[in-house]
């Protein structure tokens, strides 16, 4: 197909697709690009997608050609904008998700024979890889497309849960959380992704969005940890430990925000209430000491938090069956009601189908149910603007008028100082009029103390990194991270934390060396508050595995661990280390992050000795003598000992040899 071809011609296969997708990258014609794949999204995605799904490997040239249609918009946009064309707005991402999985579904309903869910696969992790954001929306109907299909077709359902079994973590995270979250039935949860959560890295995501993210709300709470049980009832009991050990530590007592608080206590109820009998028999043997233990240090704090923990207390020795509660005088008896509630739910499997949609019948409201959305949606934030409207109204009114009891509201009766009337003082918000569009324009931002704009800058990160750090000079990287590490929460905006997250892992996935080189020695800096170095060992974890996936084999995977693990690792950064109050946990989720660094890149070169130097880390902070440390001192032995292989115990003798003689 020649790039001055005026018609599209129709493409039954993969190479034309390939060739397709090529010549409206270098045809001269743009207008013409646009259109060819503007028809190529209405008419033929579906049979491509169908012959994609029934290949019996997904081989290189596959994956390649996946990966140039999910880069569609993107290299389209760039072309269109350098040669002033307008950009068409079905090929912009929200819509081309759009387009990408209603063909995906039109393609599972045509295919008589069964599909390749590694191919599926695939090409669900790169729309999510490249469109995160934009495909949420569509994803959801997806999802409820997904979930009619199995139910039409029985005998397809293990090739689904194959397709989830087969994502990397974070893929499936995406996936698995947007399920979640418009699937509302344990049960339905379960028919979608089915078992999926025995194997481990993905249980470690429910771990994850329990204990780490605490963004799921009291139903999708109770929806999760029911499917979990239904998937595994030992689950259960895991989480519940670690809770359990959570809500008793003094450092989450005293120092994590209410707010993060009851989304475990809430866990803590529900886990209770879907073990059996057996099991809440065992719970009570292990788990009452660990929690009266926690019982004297909610009982210091403010009124907020000891109400918490005498709710969660009380809720918990009931459920235990004990006779004898104490006495408490509970300010919000709302709170103890609620986990009472949640302590003694039930939950019964529907005997049938609770979804009452066809595939037929989504398919055909594709495009439509999401133009009532986006009608609805504009309504609702009319609704919103008419209040608002009218309070600016009232005040403005309320400013201009004189206020009757000013003097009765003066702070003082002495005549010498008389204090100033702020009886008509009304709070001014600041406008913000800025647009920032470059990364130079972010960093300004966020190296100046007393901007408006550094929430915004989070939340621009990701994609400007996408679409321009990795081509921008690698001198920016330092300053980025300089800008993130020294950015502080002046508003108490709620999701500060997670937008600050979501912008270091975004520039550490992009240029993973220059930002790791930047990033590492901070960690040991005392000039940066704890949650900062904190911050930074979620930061490298978490990028890490993105990493991996993008740079597969690649030198710059690779020299990201080696980067991260000498780093951390450094014997310089020891003398640093203290092993009281709180740096005892400090420390040990020091060797927690190192440890999960040395899971990710076990196949990387050199491993051997950086798992050396890892130990002689460990068996240095063993010799503080605190348990908490030489508990994770254990555990870090054993992982190092597990990622092992026999031909590289000789490289790791001697250290291998002192761990042993400590362990004994």
């Amino acid at each position: 197909m020649g790039g001055n071809e005026t018609e599209a011609e129709p493409v039954d296969s993969i190479k034309g697709l390939q060739d397709l997708l090529s010549s409206c990258i270098t045809n001269d014609d743009v207008k013409e690009s646009l259109r060819k794949l503007q028809d190529l999204m209405e008419n033929d995605l579906s049979q491509h997608f169908q012959v994609m799904l029934t290949c019996d490997i997904c081989t290189s040239d596959l994956q390649q050609v996946i990966s140039d249609l999910m880069k569609v918009p993107d290299r389209m946009a760039n072309i269109a904008a350098v040669n002033k064309v307008e950009f068409p707005s079905s090929l912009l991402p929200p819509p081309f998700c759009q387009a990408v999985f209603y063909n995906l579904g039109s393609s599972l309903v045509k295919l008589e024979e069964t599909f390749n869910p590694e191919i599926l696969t695939f090409i669900l992790t790169k729309i999510t890889s490249n469109f995160k954001s934009p495909c949420i929306s569509s994803l959801k109907k997806f999802l409820r497309f997904l979930l009619a299909y199995v139910e039409e077709n029985p005998g397809k359902s293990p090739l689904l849960h194959q397709t989830f079994l087969a994502m990397d973590t974070k893929t499936f995270e995406t996936y698995f959380l947007t399920g979640l979250s418009c699937l509302q039935d344990p049960s339905i949860i379960l028919k979608l992704f089915g078992l999926v959560l025995k194997d481990p890295p993905k249980f470690k995501v429910v771990e994850n969005v329990v204990f780490l993210r605490g963004s799921l709300s009291e139903k999708e709470l109770e929806n999760l940890l029911i499917y979990t049980s239904l998937t595994d009832e030992d689950y259960v009991m895991r989480i519940l430990r670690r809770a359990f050990l959570l809500v008793a530590d003094k450092v989450f007592i005293e120092f994590t925000k209410y707010s993060d608080q009851v989304p475990i206590c809430e866990c803590i109820c529900i886990c209770l209430a879907l073990l059996n009998p057996s099991q809440l028999k065992q719970a009570k043997t292990h788990f009452t000491p660990i929690l009266m233990k926690g019982a004297m240090h909610w009982m210091d704090l403010t009124p907020e938090k000891r109400n918490l923990g005498m709710s969660l207390l009380l809720t918990t020795l009931a459920k235990f069956g004990e006779d004898k509660l104490p006495e408490w005088e509970l300010e919000d008896k709302q709170l103890l009601n609620s986990f009472q509630d949640l302590a003694n739910l039930s939950y019964r499997q529907p005997q049938k189908s609770l979804n009452t949609e066809g595939t037929e019948s989504i398919l055909s409201k594709w495009f439509s149910v999401e133009d009532n959305q986006k009608s609805v949606q504009k309504d609702e934030k009319r609704d919103q603007i008419k209040p608002k409207v009218e309070e600016v109204k009232n005040a403005e009114v309320a400013k201009d008028a004189p206020s009757e009891n000013a003097e009765e509201d003066l702070d003082s009766d002495d005549d010498d100082f008389p204090a100033y009337d702020m009886s008509n003082d009304t709070k001014v918000d600041p406008q913000k009029t800025k647009k920032i569009l470059y990364l130079r324009e972010v960093i300004q931002e966020l190296v100046n103390p007393e901007s408006d704009y550094i929430e915004d800058c989070f939340g621009l990160l990701p994609d400007l990194c996408r679409r321009h750090l990795k081509h921008e000079d690698p001198g920016l990287v330092p300053q980025l991270i300089k800008g993130i590490l020294y950015s502080q929460n002046r508003f108490d905006t709620q999701d500060w934390v997670k937008l600050r997250e979501t912008a270091a892992v975004a520039v550490l996935e992009t240029r993973p060396v220059p930002a790791a080189k930047a990033l590492v020695p901070a960690f040991y800096d005392k000039n940066f508050p704890m949650d900062t170095r904190f911050g930074i060992l979620t930061w490298l974890t978490n990028a890490a595995e993105g990493i991996q996936i993008q740079y597969r084999g690649k030198a710059e995977f690779f020299d990201y661990i080696k980067t991260c693990v000498r780093g951390l690792c450094g014997g310089a950064g020891w003398a640093k280390l203290e092993f009281t109050g709180l740096e005892s946990h400090y420390v040990s989720q020091l060797l927690i992050a190192l440890g999960s660094l040395l899971r990710i890149g076990k196949n990387v070169p050199g491993w051997p000795e950086l798992a050396s130097d890892y130990l002689d880390l460990v068996l240095f902070t063993a010799r503080s003598g605190r348990a908490v440390i030489q508990t994770t001192c254990i555990h870090s032995i054993s992982l190092v000992v597990s990622l092992a292989s026999p031909h590289m115990v000789a490289t790791m003798q001697e250290p291998l040899a002192r761990a042993t003689q400590w362990l004994a």
